[in-house]
């Protein structure tokens, strides 16, 4: 090696043990930080502000990094990747938290064997069309992003089993997504839903449902913001209401026979329907939040936990009846928080 390629490789190394390698030029800023066990490139807050194209070319033809499958760039300030990262293609994860990203490169999506995609907490508006491509991708991580609009290949994701789209300002999602049978959880947490989508009610293996601080609620404009065909979802364990609009448990919910778990924390209840007691696989119930005289509707449940500060059934009023169930409750040696 002649001493200016030497000189070279000592500034690359020095760059990199102080930690900030701010523009990635070259395979020799990054090698330090390839794990031959795990075969993961770990540069998470490494100070990275941009990334040749070069690079990840360099990175798929090398004889030690081309076998890399994780790729940990979380914590840098990249606006974007080259395209050249679709060369990648032994990459199963892929992780770009916190990154700045503001759009993705449509060769993302040519890696065939990608499995896991975290993009929380960025800035992207728009997924590549064919994002559906990612044929074998079971996590797709979207929480924090500027989101309106979802493309129709979403769908194509048959493998998907986990898709985040909380906190973005999506109002609707695409018929699509009915063909997501394998999904299990689903956050939809923080956007502008004011009903939730039809195509939804189609998710057979759903386990998890998030949609708190949306919109959704008894609106005489908005009939069906529960659709009938949620009682479709027979395997759904978890599902969280809170900070939305509801003034009454809708009887379409309480067929949810099999649910564990309900959040209706943060809504404008009064009262709990006698229909909730349908729901006798319930274990868990947050009524935190509203403002509740009445809750008799719950005897009868085979409850674990149940939630219910902040509310008025210490109102004079309504304390005796409020005694009499939190007796029967504490019998059945139910936790409660009040």
């Amino acid at each position: 090696m002649n001493k200016l390629a030497m000189l070279f490789v000592s500034v690359l190394s020095v760059s990199a043990c102080l930690g900030r390698l701010g523009h990635v030029t070259h395979i020799n800023q990054i090698r330090d930080f390839y794990n031959e066990t795990s075969r993961c490139l770990n540069l998470h807050h490494k100070g990275i502000t941009a990334i040749d194209p070069i690079v990840f070319t360099q990175i798929s033809t090398d004889e030690q990094l081309k076998r890399v499958e994780s790729i940990a760039l979380q914590g840098n300030r990249l606006s974007t990747l080259p395209e050249t990262i679709g060369d990648l293609q032994n990459l199963r994860s892929l992780n770009l938290i916190f990154t700045g990203v503001e759009a993705l490169p449509d060769r993302i999506c040519d890696l065939q064997n990608l499995q896991n995609l975290y993009l929380y907490n960025n800035a992207i508006r728009v997924l590549p069309v064919n994002i559906g491509r990612l044929q074998n991708l079971r996590l797709l991580g979207l929480n924090g992003n500027n989101l309106n609009v979802l493309p129709e290949s979403i769908g194509d994701l048959r493998n998907l089993q986990v898709l985040c789209l909380g906190y973005n300002q999506l109002e609707t999602l695409p018929d699509s997504i009915a063909n997501l049978l394998n999904l299990r959880h689903l956050d939809l947490n923080d956007n502008q839903f004011k009903k939730l989508p039809h195509a939804v009610c189609y998710l057979s293996n759903l386990e998890e449902l998030n949609l708190a601080h949306n919109f959704l609620g008894n609106n005489p404009h908005e009939p069906l913001s529960i659709p009938l065909g949620i009682s479709s979802l027979g395997r759904l364990r978890v599902l969280n209401l809170s900070s939305n609009q509801f003034t009454k448990l809708m009887g379409r919910i309480t067929c949810l026979s099999h649910l564990r778990e309900l959040d209706l924390s943060g809504n404008g209840l009064t009262t709990i329907s006698h229909k909730i007691r349908r729901m006798q696989g319930l274990w868990s119930l947050n009524l935190d939040h509203n403002h509740l005289y009445d809750i008799s509707g719950v005897e009868g449940l085979r409850l674990g936990e149940l939630h219910v500060v902040d509310n008025h059934l210490n109102d004079e009023r309504f304390v005796g009846n409020w005694h009499r169930i939190r007796g029967l409750l504490r019998q059945d040696l139910v936790t409660i928080y009040e």
